[in-house]
C-alpha cells in the first residue's frame, strides 16, 4: 500500500468532472506540493464517544468498548437463559480465555482484562487447538458484544453530530489542528514550514479500532465538503497553519513573514481510513493477538502473533517513508501494536533537519508522555535518540473538549 499521488492526478486532468471545470471556466489546476499525514488512532476515540452518546448501561454508566465491560457483560450474559446469542456466549465462557480472565480477576492481576499483554505467557501452558478454538469464540463473542454497545441508536447520534454542517468537526480538526499546540511546541514544529498555498493535504487514519465510528466522524459527505466548492478553482479546502496566532516569525515556502490565526491556505483535502486490525462489519476479521518477540520464534507460536497475520511490513511499511507528520490519537501506545511505533520512529531519525524529515504529535490523556523512554524503548541507536525525541510534540489534555482535534465540543 502506497499513498496516492495526487499531485500527477490532478496536474494531468484525469477526472472527467476538472476536465469540464477546465474547458467551461477557466478553472485553475496549478497545486503545489502533497502533505502525508498519518493518524494512528486507538480506543480512546471511541470510549470518549460512548461515555458521551451510548445507550447500553453497567451500574449506571455507559457501556464501553472496553475488556473489562467485555467481561462483565459476559457475566451478566450467562444467567439470562432466553438469551438469542447464549451459545456463543456459552462457547466463550468455556474457553481458555474466559478461564484465564476470571482467574487474573479474581486474583487481581493488575492487566486482568489485557488479554493481549498476558497472551504469550500462556501459549505454552495449552494445546495449539485450546488456543486457536479460544480465539475463535472470543472473536465471535466480541463481535456480538460490539453489536449490543454500538447499536444503531448509537450510530445514529454520531451521524447526526457529524454532519451538522455549520460546526463540521471533521472539518475542523483536519484544518485547525495546529491550534492544540503550546507555543512552546508550535515554535518548535517544522511541518507549519512547508505548508502553503495550492497544496494538498492529504490525511491516511489507522484506525485500531474494530468500530466505524472514527470513519463516520471523519466522513465527508456532500452536505458538509464540496469537492469543488469553487466555480473557477479546485481547491477545496483552508488549512490553518497558526491558528493560534503564536508569536514566531515565519519563515516557510511563501514570501509572508507573519502569519496569524486568520491566515489559511486555499489547498486541496483527501481523507482514507484503513483498519489493519479489522472490522466490526466483518465479525471473522476481528484480529486478536500480540505483538511479541516470543512468538516469532516458530510457527506454533506466530499464529497468536498480530504481525504475522496482518501482514504489517508488505500491507504498510511504504508508507512510513513517505509520510511527513504522524499524529497519535486515543492510544495507550502499549506493546500490542509496538510494530507502529518502531516504524514511526525509524522515520524520525531519517532527513533530520531537514525537509522532508518527519515528525510526530502525541496527544497523551491525563498524564505526562515520557519522550525520553518512547525514545529509548524504540530506538536501538542511541545517537538517533536525541533526534528523534525533538521531533516529538506533545499535547496533553483531561477532556477532549480541550481539543480542536477528534474533539465532540461544536
Amino acid at each position: 500500500m502506497e499513498y496516492s499521488d495526487y499531485l500527477d492526478a490532478y496536474r494531468n486532468h484525469n477526472s472527467s468532472v476538472e476536465k469540464f471545470l477546465v474547458s467551461k471556466n477557466d478553472t485553475s489546476l496549478e497545486i503545489n506540493q502533497q502533505h502525508n499525514i498519518m493518524v494512528l488512532v486507538g480506543n480512546g476515540f471511541d470510549i470518549d464517544l460512548l461515555q458521551r452518546y451510548g445507550t447500553q448501561k453497567i451500574d449506571g454508566r455507559n457501556v464501553l468498548t472496553i475488556y473489562q465491560d467485555f467481561f462483565k457483560e459476559c457475566m451478566l450474559a450467562m444467567g439470562k437463559d432466553e438469551n438469542k446469542d447464549n451459545e456463543v456466549i456459552l462457547d466463550f465462557v468455556n474457553s481458555i480465555f474466559f478461564k484465564e480472565l476470571k482467574k487474573r480477576y479474581k486474583n487481581r492481576d493488575k492487566n486482568w482484562a489485557d488479554f493481549e499483554s498476558w497472551l504469550p505467557e500462556i501459549t505454552n501452558n495449552y494445546t495449539i487447538k485450546e488456543l486457536s478454538d479460544g480465539l475463535n469464540s472470543l472473536q465471535s463473542c466480541f463481535s456480538f458484544f460490539l453489536d449490543f454497545v454500538v447499536n444503531r441508536d448509537v450510530k445514529h447520534i454520531i451521524n447526526q453530530i457529524a454532519q451538522q454542517r455549520k460546526t463540521n468537526l471533521a472539518i475542523r480538526s483536519l484544518s485547525c489542528f495546529l491550534k492544540d499546540l503550546s507555543e512552546e511546541e508550535y515554535k518548535t514544529l517544522f511541518f507549519p514550514r512547508t505548508t502553503a498555498y495550492k497544496d494538498i493535504f492529504n490525511y491516511l487514519f489507522v484506525n485500531f479500532n474494530f468500530t466505524n465510528l472514527l470513519d463516520n466522524y471523519i466522513y465527508l459527505d456532500k452536505n458538509a465538503f464540496d469537492i469543488h466548492r469553487d466555480k473557477y478553482d479546485i481547491r477545496n479546502f483552508q488549512f490553518y497553519p497558526n491558528p493560534k496566532s503564536c508569536p514566531t516569525i515565519y519563515k516557510g515556502r511563501t514570501n509572508t513573514k507573519w502569519i496569524n490565526e486568520s491566515t489559511s491556505w486555499s489547498s486541496i483535502l483527501h481523507t482514507r481510513v484503513i483498519h489493519p486490525h479489522g472490522q466490526q462489519s466483518i465479525p471473522r476479521s476481528l484480529l486478536f493477538g500480540a505483538d511479541d518477540e516470543s512468538l516469532e520464534k516458530n510457527r506454533r507460536e506466530s499464529r497468536f502473533d498480530k504481525e504475522y497475520w496482518t501482514r504489517y511490513s508488505i500491507e504498510y511499511e511504504k508508507l512510513f517513508s513517505q509520510t511527513q507528520l504522524f499524529i497519535i490519537y486515543g492510544s495507550s501506545i502499549g506493546e500490542s501494536d509496538k510494530w507502529w511505533w518502531k516504524e514511526i520512529c525509524s522515520r524520525l531519525a531519517k532527513n533530520y533537519g531537514s525537509y522532508p524529515s518527519a515528525e510526530l504529535i502525541v496527544y497523551s490523556y491525563r498524564k505526562k508522555f515520557d519522550k525520553n523512554a518512547f525514545v529509548k524503548k524504540y530506538v536501538k541507536d542511541s545517537k538517533e535518540r536525541i533526534r528523534v525525541s525533538n521531533r516529538i510534540h506533545v499535547r496533553e489534555y483531561n477532556n477532549s473538549d480541550q481539543n480542536v482535534f477528534l474533539s465532540f465540543k461544536s
